[in-house]
């Protein structure tokens, strides 16, 4: 796929309904925030995770991968796109398409950010 996509895997909630962090809850031998990182290195090496509530069990799962902690989670989604964005434009600047994914979405697969991407690339075709 083209270098210059990056993904920002938002998985800064605090899964209050829930009760347990969803990105940490197992999903064919992996959490759920692993199966989407491994998705999303699969496509790109520019790969950025926003977390949130401080939770080390959260951050042991993403070592290998760049993250940032948004301290206003709280503040809900808006709040991790725009410190997402920010982490991402700092650490890869070349950087020429996003894709946002949520990290709890099981069904998430490389083939799903391949297949947004060849439609971005087939819409920009038509222009």
């Amino acid at each position: 796929m083209e270098n210059t996509t990056a993904v920002i895997i938002l998985a800064a909630g605090s899964s209050s309904r829930l009760g347990e962090p969803k990105q940490l809850l197992n999903y064919k031998g992996k959490t759920l925030l692993r199966h989407t990182a491994d998705e999303a290195l699969l496509i790109t090496e520019k790969v950025v995770v926003v977390t949130g509530e401080e939770n080390p069990q959260i951050t042991e799962q993403i070592t290998d991968l760049h993250h940032v902690k948004n301290e206003n989670w709280s503040e809900g989604m808006a709040s991790s796109l725009k410190v997402g964005l920010k982490e991402t434009l700092h650490r890869f600047p070349e950087t020429e398409q996003l894709i946002f994914t949520v990290c709890d979405q099981p069904f998430i697969t490389s083939s799903v950010f391949k297949a947004l991407i060849e439609k971005k690339i087939l819409h920009r075709k038509e222009l």
